[in-house]
């Protein structure tokens, strides 16, 4: 969690180091939970376990034997050597080439985290200027909080018109699940 001052404004910014910037300040009643879908299907699991450069490190020693390790959220890490997959068992034999491939996804999801955040911040500094420029709010200081998703803009709690939102959402919501939140304390 990284508090960040924008124009007078605090956000309060959490990243996922896979998932899409979301940020969210406060908490959910259970009526609210009991209310969403608990279907998922079965293509957004599969995606969801896909190796990529954020999830996935291969290297290869002198000897030329390949070691790629793969870490997809809380599932069991998986190790191969030369393409072959190694038990669970067997793991401790390559602690230390684990142990040194490790901390570079660690890098990688960090850094990818760090520009989403600043990309984040950005996006909501502009959606905080555009809101001003157009005459909707005299100053940053007006605003307390904005939620834009796909389907919904509040700002202080207001919906906003339908014509605003919809600039709004063409401009900055890229996917389904993307969301701007804020919520100035």
């Amino acid at each position: 969690m990284r508090k960040v001052k924008l124009s007078g404004l605090i956000f309060i910014l959490f990243s996922a180091s896979l998932g899409k910037h979301v940020c969210v300040f406060g908490q959910q009643s259970s009526f609210e939970f009991q209310k969403q879908s608990t279907e998922v299907k079965i293509q957004d699991l599969q995606t969801a376990n896909n190796e990529n450069y954020l999830n996935t490190v291969t290297t290869k020693d002198t000897d030329g034997k390949t070691y790629k390790l793969v870490i997809i959220g809380d599932l069991l890490p998986k190790f191969y050597v030369n393409g072959n997959l190694i038990s669970r068992g067997e793991l401790a034999q390559y602690s230390s080439v684990i142990e040194k491939m490790t901390p570079v996804l660690w890098q990688r999801q960090k850094q990818a985290d760090e520009e989403k955040n600043a990309l984040f911040e950005k996006n909501i500094k502009a959606i905080v200027d555009e809101l001003i420029q157009k005459g909707l709010f005299k100053n940053a200081a007006d605003i307390r909080s904005i939620r834009l998703t796909e389907n919904v803009f509040t700002v202080n709690d207001i919906n906003l018109s339908f014509e605003v939102f919809s600039y709004f959402k063409k401009k900055y919501i890229k996917s389904s699940d993307e969301e701007f939140y804020f919520n100035k304390q």
